[in-house]
């Protein structure tokens, strides 16, 4: 049944970066209930992965930003591997950044920048996370 107007079953889909292959993939995780207070996702036996794939560790990659206006310059501390046009979920861990969703222009196999949705002067840390998607089954 449908609660508050979220799915009891459905998928989620993270994005990671498949280094045995060198492209970007997806994890597929199925889950058949969910708890809100105690924010947790029930995953049957065998509701993970497409064709086989199997659980992995992905480490976050981090680095430093700096902004001016609304333009942002960020340097990780490993190769992000990520293109320009792809988007990615930056969490500015120090500083007055604005976490979110952003759409990157690839600089170098470390930098790449992204624009603000507002003017701030600011610079410090950051982590690229997955943009995390739940669907309805």
């Amino acid at each position: 049944s449908q609660k508050n107007g979220f799915p009891d079953e459905g998928e989620i889909l993270i994005p990671f970066y498949n280094s045995t292959e060198s492209v970007w993939s997806v994890e597929r995780i199925l889950y058949g209930a969910k708890d809100v207070n105690a924010n947790t996702l029930t995953v049957a036996t065998g509701g993970r992965g497409y064709e086989g794939t199997t659980a992995a560790a992905h480490t976050v990659v981090t680095g430093t930003y700096t902004s001016t206006g609304t333009a942002v310059s960020i340097t990780t501390n490993a190769a992000h591997l990520l293109s320009t046009g792809q988007r990615i979920y930056l969490d500015f861990t120090s500083g007055t950044g604005f976490d979110g969703t952003y759409i990157v222009t690839v600089t170098g196999a470390t930098t790449f920048t992204v624009v603000f949705p507002f003017s701030r002067t600011t610079s410090g840390t950051v982590s690229l996370l997955p943009e995390v998607r739940l669907r309805s089954l």
